[in-house]
C-alpha cells in the first residue's frame, strides 16, 4: 500500500504538460509498449511528440493508418513501412507493409533492394513505368523476376534497350521479340552486352533484308475477277499464317514459371497448323523454333542449376555438421583442460593463502579427489601433488574452526543476554537500531559449538522477534507519519512548481519563501522519498529563482542598452534645440520621439531624469519655433548690420591704397545685395544707413573707384544720358506736349476727335512702347552705381519726376 501510494503522484513524462518532455518520454519507451504508444499517436496533439511515438512504432496496421489519416506524419509513416517491406524477414509481414505504398519511385526502390523475392515481385508486379521495368529487366539476379519484368514492357525503345544492355541471355533474346526499327537492330547487333543477343539481332537483320516480305503485310485487296479456289487457297494462307503469330505471341508471353503442359500444348497446335511452302511461314517457323528454344533453355538451366545447389547445398550441410562435431570435441576437450588447470591453480593458491576459507578448502579437496578418480592424462601427476600440498592446510583450518566455534559460542551468549534486554527498553528509536546491529553481529558470529548452537539460536530468535514486534509497530506508526510528512511535501512541491514559471517576481518570490518555510516546519518523510522530494521542491524554487536572475541579468543588460540608446537620443535632441532650418528640425525632433518610444525602459532612478532632459530639449527647440520669425528677423538684421558695421569701420578708417579699398567695398555690396531681405522701420533705417555710408566713403575717396562699378564720375555720366533720355520721351509723348494747366473741356474736346477719326488703337499702341522704353530706362537706372552727394539726390529727383511725367501720359 504505501508503495502504491509513493508512486500516485508521480506523473509519467509522456503525460507532462511540456512537449519537449513528453517527447523525451516517448523516446525512452519501447517497441513492446505497442498500446501505450498508438495511445500517445492518436491523441497527443502536439506533432513533435507523435513523430516520437511514431519511431518506435512497428505495428504495420497503425501505420497503415496513419498514413492514411494524419498528413503531417504521412512521409514519415511511408518511410518505416517502406523499410519494414525492404529489410522484413517475414514474407507476410513484409507484403502487408508494401502495400501501403503506392508511390512509383518506392516501388522502385522495392524492386531493387527489398530483401524477400516476394516482395520484389509483388513490386514489379504493381509498377507501370516502363524505364523503371526495363532497368529491372536488365539488373535483377532472379531469372523469373527478370522475365516477369519483361513481359510488363511493352514499349518497343524500352525492350532495345533492355535487349542492348542486358548480360542475361534469356531476358535479352525474349526482348528482341518486340524489337522491329532496322536502326535498333543494328545497335543491338554491334553493341550487345549478350552476344546470342547481339547474334539473334544481326540474323533478323538479315533476314529482313533477304525477305522484307516475311512482315506481316496488309491484306491484298480482292481482285475484282478472283476465283473462288484463287480466294479460298489465299483465305487459307493468311490463316494459317495468322494461328502460327498468335501461337508464337502465346510462347513469348508464357513467364518463366510457366507449365511444361502449356509449352507442350502450344507446341502440338504449332504442328497442327497446315504447312505451307512460303518463306514467311518458314521465318514464323524459325521464330517459334526460337521461342521455344529460349524457354527449353531456361528450363534446363534452372534443373541444372537447382540440382548443382541441392548438391552444393548437400555437401556443405555434411561438411558442416562434420565440421562442427569436430569443434565440439575439441571445445569439450580444451574446457576439460582448462576446468583441470584451473582447479589446480586455484588449489596451489589455497595452499598459499594466509587465510583461505575452509569451505573454499573443503570444495578443492573434493574436486580434487574426483578429478583423480576420472583423469588419466599427464595432469594426473600435477592434481596428486595439489592434493597433497592442500590437505596440511585442511587440517590446520578445522582445527581453527573448532576454536572459532568455542569463541562465537561465549560471544553469542553475550548477544542473547542483550537481545533479551531490549525487550522492556524504552527508546524504541534506539531499540531499532541496537536490534540490526544484534542481527548483524549473530551472522557474523552464527558458527557456534554445535551442542550449544541450537539452544542459544532458539533464545536469540524467541527474543529478537519479540523486539521486532514492539520495534514493527512503532516503525508503523512512524512510517504513517512519514507518508503524512509526504503527502504535504508533495503538496508544497506542487505549489513550487506552478508558480515557477511565474513572471510576477516580486510576489512570487514571497510566496515561495514562504514554501520554504513551511518545508523546514514539516517533518521527515520515509528514508528512499527524502532525496527525490527534496530534489523536486528544489528544482522547482531554482528554477524560479534562475529565472529571475537571467530575467534581472537580461533586464540590466536591456537597461544599460536602453539607457546608450537615450542618452544618445538626449545629445541629438539638445544638438537640434539651437537649429534654425526649422522644418528639417522639426521633422528630425518628432522621429526623435517617435524613437524614444520604442527605445525601451530603463532603471526607474534614472527614468525621469533622462526623460525630463529630453522633453527640456524638444520644448526648447518648440519654443524657438514658435519665435522662428522673429529669431530669422533678429538674425538678419544681426548680419546687416555687421555688414554695415564694416562699412562705417572702412569709412572711418585711416586712409588705405585705393587699389586695397575696392576689393573690400565690392565685396561687402555683394554681401549686402546676398544677405536676406528685411522688412518693416528696421530695414528702412539700415538702408538709410547703408546708403549714406557707402555713399560718404565713395564721395570721400573717389579716386579708389575710378574705372569700376563705383566710380562716382562715371556712374552720374550714365545717369545723365539715361535722364536727359527719359525727359526727352515725357516732352515727345503724344505728339503735342499737354498743358498741365488745359481745362478739362479742351482735353474731353481732344478725346473726342481722337475717337471720332479712329485714332484710338495708334494711341495706346504709342503708349505701350513708350512704357516698355520706360520701364527699361528706370532698370537700367537701378543698375548704374550710386552717385553721392548734392549730384546725384538731384538726378534722383530729375528722373523721379521724369517718370512721373512719363506715366501721367498714359490714354485714359
Amino acid at each position: 500500500m504505501a508503495l502504491l501510494d509513493r508512486f500516485r503522484t508521480a506523473r509519467p513524462p509522456w503525460e507532462d504538460p511540456d512537449p519537449a518532455v513528453r517527447a523525451e518520454g516517448v523516446r525512452s519507451l519501447r517497441a513492446q509498449d505497442g498500446d501505450l504508444l498508438a495511445t500517445i499517436l492518436k491523441s497527443d496533439p502536439e506533432a513533435a511528440v507523435r513523430k516520437a511515438a511514431l519511431r518506435r512504432i512497428e505495428d504495420v496496421a497503425l501505420l497503415k493508418e496513419v498514413a492514411a489519416s494524419d498528413a503531417s506524419l504521412r512521409e514519415q509513416a511511408q518511410e518505416i513501412l517502406l523499410r519494414l517491406a525492404s529489410e522484413g524477414a517475414d514474407p507476410a509481414r513484409a507484403l502487408r507493409a508494401a502495400e501501403a505504398l503506392a508511390d512509383p519511385r518506392q516501388l522502385a526502390t522495392l524492386a531493387r533492394a527489398a530483401r524477400l523475392f516476394e516482395v520484389r515481385e509483388w513490386a514489379v508486379e504493381r509498377i507501370d513505368d516502363a524505364r523503371a521495368l526495363a532497368v529491372i529487366a536488365k539488373s535483377a539476379p532472379e531469372p523469373k523476376l527478370r522475365l516477369r519484368a519483361l513481359a510488363r514492357v511493352s514499349d518497343e525503345a524500352a525492350r532495345a534497350d533492355v535487349a542492348l544492355k542486358s548480360e542475361h541471355k534469356d531476358v535479352a533474346l525474349l526482348a528482341l521479340e518486340g524489337v522491329n526499327d532496322d536502326a535498333q537492330l543494328r545497335e543491338i547487333a554491334q553493341h550487345a552486352k549478350s552476344k546470342a543477343a547481339a547474334r539473334r539481332a544481326q540474323s533478323l537483320l538479315e533476314s529482313q533484308q533477304k525477305a522484307p516480305a516475311l512482315a506481316p503485310p496488309k491484306p491484298p485487296e480482292p481482285e475484282p475477277d478472283e476465283a473462288p479456289e484463287a480466294r479460298a487457297l489465299r483465305e487459307a494462307r493468311e490463316h494459317a499464317l495468322d494461328s502460327r503469330r498468335v501461337l508464337i505471341e502465346r510462347v513469348t508471353a508464357l513467364p518463366p514459371d510457366h507449365d511444361p503442359a502449356a509449352l507442350a500444348e502450344a507446341e502440338a497446335a504449332f504442328a497442327r497448323v497446315p504447312p505451307l511452302e512460303d518463306p514467311l511461314a518458314r521465318e514464323l517457323q524459325r521464330s517459334f523454333d526460337a521461342a521455344l528454344a529460349v524457354h527449353r533453355e531456361r528450363r534446363e538451366r534452372d534443373e541444372r542449376q537447382q540440382a548443382e545447389s541441392a548438391r552444393a547445398a548437400s555437401e556443405a550441410q555434411e561438411k558442416h555438421k562434420a565440421a562442427r562435431e569436430k569443434a565440439e570435441q575439441q571445445q569439450k576437450q580444451q574446457q576439460e583442460r582448462a576446468r583441470i588447470q584451473e582447479l589446480v591453480a586455484r588449489a596451489q593458491t589455497l595452499a598459499r593463502d594466509e587465510a583461505p576459507a575452509l569451505k573454499d578448502v573443503e570444495r578443492a579437496m573434493r574436486e580434487l579427489r574426483t578429478a583423480l578418480q576420472e583423469e588419466k592424462d599427464p595432469l594426473h601427476e600435477k592434481l596428486k601433488q595439489a592434493r597433497a600440498a592442500l590437505y596440511p592446510r585442511l587440517m590446520e583450518l578445522r582445527d581453527a574452526d573448532e576454536w572459532k566455534r568455542w569463541a562465537n559460542t561465549q560471544v553469542q551468549e553475550e548477544l542473547v543476554a542483550r537481545m533479551e534486554s531490549l525487550r522492556v527498553a524504552p527508546d524504541l528509536d534506539r531499540v531499532a537500531g541496537e536490534l540490526h546491529e544484534l542481527s548483524d553481529r549473530w551472522r557474523q558470529f552464527s558458527q557456534a559449538r554445535k551442542q550449544d548452537a541450537e539452544a542459544l539460536w532458539q533464545r536469540f530468535r524467541t527474543a529478537r522477534e519479540a523486539v521486532q514486534t514492539r520495534v514493527g509497530e512503532h516503525l508503523r506508526q512512524k512510517a504513517q507519519q512519514e507518508q503524512a510528512n509526504l503527502a504535504k511535501k508533495l503538496a508544497l512541491c506542487e505549489q513550487a512548481e506552478a508558480l515557477a514559471a511565474s513572471t510576477d517576481w516580486i510576489k512570487t518570490a514571497e510566496r515561495i519563501q514562504a514554501l520554504q518555510a513551511e518545508w523546514k516546519t514539516v517533518g521527515q518523510v520515509p528514508r528512499k522519498e527524502q532525496k527525490r522530494v527534496w530534489q523536486r521542491f528544489h528544482a522547482a524554487c531554482d528554477r524560479f529563482f534562475t529565472a529571475r536572475k537571467q530575467d534581472l541579468h537580461r533586464r540590466k543588460e536591456e537597461w544599460s542598452k536602453n539607457l546608450e540608446k537615450k542618452q544618445a537620443l538626449i545629445e541629438r535632441a539638445e544638438a537640434l534645440a539651437q537649429r534654425s532650418d526649422w522644418d528639417a528640425a522639426a521633422a528630425e525632433i518628432k522621429n526623435l520621439q517617435a524613437e524614444w518610444k520604442a527605445s525601451g525602459s530603463v532603471r526607474k532612478s534614472k527614468a525621469d531624469a533622462l526623460w525630463e532632459r529630453f522633453k527640456a530639449a524638444g520644448d526648447a527647440f518648440f519654443e524657438r519655433y514658435k519665435e522662428r520669425d522673429q529669431i530669422a528677423a533678429q538674425a538678419n538684421a544681426a548680419l546687416r548690420e555687421g555688414l554695415l558695421g564694416e562699412f562705417e569701420a572702412l569709412a572711418s578708417a585711416e586712409p588705405a591704397a585705393d587699389a586695397e579699398l575696392a576689393p573690400k567695398i565690392q565685396e561687402l555690396l555683394e554681401r549686402w545685395r546676398q544677405a536676406p531681405a528685411l522688412s518693416g522701420t528696421k530695414a528702412a533705417e539700415l538702408e538709410e544707413r547703408f546708403v549714406l555710408a557707402r555713399d560718404g566713403l565713395i564721395e570721400k575717396r573717389p579716386e579708389a573707384f575710378r574705372g569700376g562699378d563705383l566710380d562716382p564720375e562715371a556712374n552720374r555720366t550714365k545717369r545723365a544720358k539715361l535722364l536727359a533720355r527719359v525727359e526727352a520721351l515725357a516732352e515727345t509723348q503724344g505728339g503735342k506736349s499737354a498743358d498741365a494747366g488745359a481745362s478739362l473741356a479742351e482735353r474731353l474736346k481732344e478725346a473726342l476727335a481722337t475717337n471720332a477719326m479712329g485714332g484710338r488703337a495708334a494711341l495706346e499702341a504709342r503708349w505701350r512702347e513708350t512704357a516698355r522704353e520706360l520701364e527699361q530706362a528706370q532698370g537700367a537706372w537701378k543698375r548704374i552705381g550710386p552717385v553721392p552727394g548734392e549730384a546725384g539726390r538731384e538726378l534722383q529727383r530729375r528722373f523721379k519726376k521724369a517718370c512721373d511725367a512719363v506715366a501721367s501720359k498714359k490714354p485714359r
